[in-house]
């Protein structure tokens, strides 16, 4: 068995000052992997096992939670790893809090492909083709990507207001 540092998604409070992040352990005898959510201190010490088969983590503004991907759906956790329950059902990842902690940017998984807010009480609401979504720290704009090329090899970076509308290229880029 071996760990395998993937494509980094990776989350910083500010607040308890500890960084969250998947890690991917491969096997090549049975040539599977499987995902976690680990967080440790800035400085690399006291690794924290909070979530197994488990990606995307998202620390919600007031430090407190940690919005992360699992299996069909998101799921919420205390900062800790414990209190783990599911917020929305569905083909989702990627999440990550609005500014104000009252709203989810997620990429949707299957069709319609793309991302999708959630909020509070269950609403969703489809935005635009893409993924990787970010809030920027105004919650003005939305950052994501999104493939424009055939095969998905080019990965474009664009944003857009939260309603979906006013969606602009800001740079070209590889994947």
């Amino acid at each position: 068995v071996a760990a395998v540092t993937p494509s980094v998604h990776a989350t910083f409070p500010g607040r308890n000052g500890r960084i969250a992040f998947t890690t991917i352990w491969y096997s090549a005898e049975s040539n599977d992997d499987y995902r976690e959510i680990v967080s440790i201190r800035p400085d690399g010490s006291d690794p924290r096992l909070l979530a197994r088969y488990a990606e995307h983590p998202a620390y919600r503004p007031d430090g407190r939670m940690i919005a992360f991907a699992r299996g069909r759906g998101i799921f919420l956790m205390r900062a800790d790893g414990t209190g783990k329950r599911r917020l929305v059902r569905g083909p989702y990842k990627e999440p990550d809090w609005s500014p104000d902690g009252r709203k989810l940017v997620l990429t949707r998984t299957r069709k319609p492909l793309g991302i999708v807010t959630w909020r509070r009480g269950g609403q969703r609401r489809w935005l635009t083709r893409g993924s990787t979504p970010a809030w920027s720290p105004t919650g003005r704009l939305i950052a994501f990507t999104r493939a424009d090329q055939p095969f998905g090899y080019f990965r474009t970076i664009y944003v857009m207001r939260p309603d979906g509308s006013a969606v602009r290229r800001l740079a070209a880029g590889f994947n």
